[in-house]
């Protein structure tokens, strides 16, 4: 909880927050990292609206982003991770929040896949981008080339209505 009031101050009255995968109840612990922020920030008083993406191949932003957020009575509104650029350029975001898987020394920060582009166009768009993570996640000894990227499996992506189309 106490990250989540930390954060809050970030965000202002009727801010549209736009997040990435899940780092709330479900994904981490009790209150949630990003999504502990963004209780937090409704807990304050402000009135704020929620855009989660959905987070593919697995889908984390719909199944359990939305579901948490929905659940806590937060106004949450999901869009495909393609049409993040489109959101920001047209003016529908303020700020961004994702958790992280790990944070190293350097300043390089590790997530779900997508979280570079979502970054990246925060940038182009001056939109603020925060990342929300325990202690227990920064790495202050690895090296940016230390860090080994999850590798799912293929079939996550191969497949068109669940028959494996593409290679």
């Amino acid at each position: 909880m106490q990250m989540g009031k930390n954060g809050a101050p970030l965000f202002n009255e009727n801010d549209t927050i736009m997040t990435h995968c899940n780092a709330g109840a479900l994904a981490t612990v009790a209150y949630g990292t990003a999504l502990g922020v963004i209780r937090a920030t409704k807990e304050s008083g402000k009135k704020i609206k929620v855009i989660a993406t959905e987070t593919r191949p697995v889908m984390q932003g719909s199944r359990l982003t939305a579901f948490e957020l929905k659940h806590d009575g937060i106004d949450v509104s999901l869009i495909p991770d393609t049409a993040v650029g489109y959101s920001m350029a047209n003016g529908l975001v303020s700020k961004v929040i994702v958790g992280a898987d790990r944070v190293l020394r350097t300043g390089h920060v590790y997530n779900k896949i997508g979280t570079y582009q979502v970054a990246m166009m925060a940038k182009q768009h001056n939109i603020p981008f925060y990342v929300a993570a325990p202690l227990s996640t920064f790495d202050m000894k690895s090296a940016p080339s230390d860090v080994i990227i999850e590798q799912r499996k293929a079939s996550e992506v191969t497949g068109i209505a669940g028959q494996k189309d593409c290679t």
